[in-house]
Order: structure tokens, then C-alpha cells, then sequence
């Protein structure tokens, strides 16, 4: 799975910016999750994760992907530098 470092930003400088930055990574989150899900074969979990909606999700939904892709629900901790 390739890691995000680098590869996102979080731009602070407006609500919509952020919004969209936000909905980038979580895409991001949504489909590497997939990814994983259908290299284990767990049909399962491939199916809670491919009905998520990268507009509306859950803080639930977010902590059991970190979970089952990194083992943490906290997920990767990143440093967020403003430009």
C-alpha cells in the first residue's frame, strides 16, 4: 500500500479548501481500504467499506478503516504544515 507522506496537503486558508482536502484524503482512505479488503478476500468487510459515501462519513467508519489498514484506529499520524 503506498503511503500518503507527501502525497496531501491540508490547505487552512478557507472552509472549502480544507472541505475538499479533507474529502481527498478520505477517498484516498476509502479505496486503499478496498484495495486491502479484496486482496485478504474478506468479503465481509469489502462490503461495509464499498457502500461508503466519501460526503458523508462517519468518525466511526474513518477509525475502523485506519483499524483494519493499519492496525490503529488512530491511523498515520502526519505532520500538517500550513503553506
Amino acid at each position: 500500500m503506498p503511503c500518503p507522506k507527501n502525497k496531501f496537503r491540508l490547505r487552512l486558508d478557507s472552509n472549502r479548501k480544507c472541505i475538499n482536502d479533507i474529502s481527498e484524503i478520505n477517498q484516498w482512505l476509502i479505496d486503499q481500504t478496498i484495495e486491502e479488503c479484496k486482496a485478504n478476500n474478506d468479503d465481509y468487510a469489502l462490503c461495509l467499506f464499498q457502500n461508503e459515501n466519501v460526503n458523508n462519513l462517519p468518525d466511526g467508519s474513518i477509525s475502523l478503516m485506519n483499524e483494519y489498514l493499519f492496525g490503529d484506529a488512530e491511523g498515520v499520524n502526519l505532520v500538517i504544515h500550513e503553506e
